[in-house]
């Protein structure tokens, strides 16, 4: 029997917003990633600027993590949250690991560590209908979580969006956008009956 689009697929949270289990099946850089779309897209130096690919049912899709080292050499929290959700904490190569990410690097440690891994994954709508993965930037929140982790509960990475929502640089989720691709299709329908 058919399912409708996205049954089954994560827990609704709100409107357009979806909280899914995902595997791990590759880790790109910004650079390589312009390389196979055809994008000549700006890089910056010193930014941590690559590309989770993951598998969602039968649908690849990516997730993009982008930050600039801090001054004191740290890890931007998104992306330290989302190491410690692949188990960075107990990998012997953490440090090469590290090292190479902050280079601009996707060293095959961390491939190693990553590829396969389960890790959650927010999802939301935008208002041309599509899905955007959220890639966990806490501007502002005390008490930061690892939206990434399985073990963080659906509540709290809700909460966390949710405050994100309400920040100067919100996610552009737009519950306005489920009726968008409807929209266009019934458009284009209109548009070839008048023909």
């Amino acid at each position: 029997m058919a399912k409708l689009f996205g049954e089954g697929q994560g827990k609704g949270l709100m409107d357009g917003v979806f909280l899914k289990e995902v595997e791990i099946i590759d880790i790109i850089t910004k650079e390589d990633y312009n390389k196979q779309k055809e994008w000549d897209a700006p890089l910056y130096p010193k930014t941590m600027d690559f590309v989770i690919k993951y598998k969602d049912g039968d649908f690849e899709k990516d997730l993009f993590l982008k930050g600039d080292l801090y001054k004191n050499g740290s890890i931007p929290q998104h992306i330290s949250s989302f190491l410690v959700a692949i188990g960075i904490l107990d990998d012997e190569n953490k440090d090469e690991i590290i090292a190479s990410l902050s280079s601009g690097d996707v060293p095959t440690t961390l491939l190693d560590l990553a590829v396969g891994k389960r890790i959650k994954v927010l999802e939301y709508v935008k208002s041309n209908g599509y899905y955007d993965a959220w890639n966990g930037v806490q501007e502002g929140f005390r008490n930061n979580i690892n939206p990434f982790s399985l073990e963080t509960s659906a509540e709290d990475i809700l909460r966390a969006f949710k405050k994100k929502l309400d920040s100067n640089y919100p996610p552009k989720y737009d519950p306005e956008g489920l009726n968008a691709k409807d929209k266009v299709v019934k458009d284009a329908l209109e548009e070839d009956s008048l023909i």
